[in-house]
């Protein structure tokens, strides 16, 4: 459990303290099923305005290119080489948002998992968790990495 003055903060916290990692920079991987396709816009912007390189398949591509953010398309796994895991193993990735919806894209979702487990990486299933893990990045970035550590007691009397 995390608990601060801020979302993006007790978020974090909660991250850190499972031994998640957060990036707080670098590039991030996006790769949003359909029916989460509505968000890939908003999630790129607020990554790429934090400073991230954005990298996506094909049709999160798509749609973030059509918005004027700078992205690059990354091959899934059925399509060649280099594809999403050879990115990750080879640590060319920090930050992976990636939500499925379809048997193909779930064989690709394990695999992607696996790699990102094995290396450490910032890895999120859900939209939700995409846009909580951004708040974590902007509270991050303000405390300059350093979180705020009062005891419970302190946050209950204001």
């Amino acid at each position: 459990m995390g608990v601060s003055d801020s979302f993006g903060e007790s978020f974090a916290k909660a991250q850190l303290s499972s031994g998640n990692t957060i990036a707080l920079s670098g590039n991030v991987f996006l790769s949003l099923a359909d029916i989460d396709k509505g968000s890939a816009v908003q999630i790129a912007r607020e990554l790429d305005e934090l400073g991230f390189s954005i990298m996506a398949t094909s049709g999160t591509f798509k749609l973030i290119e059509e918005a004027g953010i700078k992205v690059e398309k990354v091959l899934k796994l059925s399509e060649g080489r280099p594809n999403i895991v050879d990115l990750l193993t080879n640590k060319q990735i920090q930050l992976v948002i990636n939500t499925t919806d379809s048997i193909d894209s779930k064989n690709d979702a394990f695999n992607i998992r696996n790699s990102v487990i094995q290396n450490n990486i910032s890895y999120f299933t859900t939209v939700s968790a995409g846009l909580a893990v951004i708040e974590g990045v902007k509270k991050l970035k303000k405390l300059k990495n350093e979180l705020n550590v009062k005891s419970i007691q302190e946050y209950l009397v204001g």
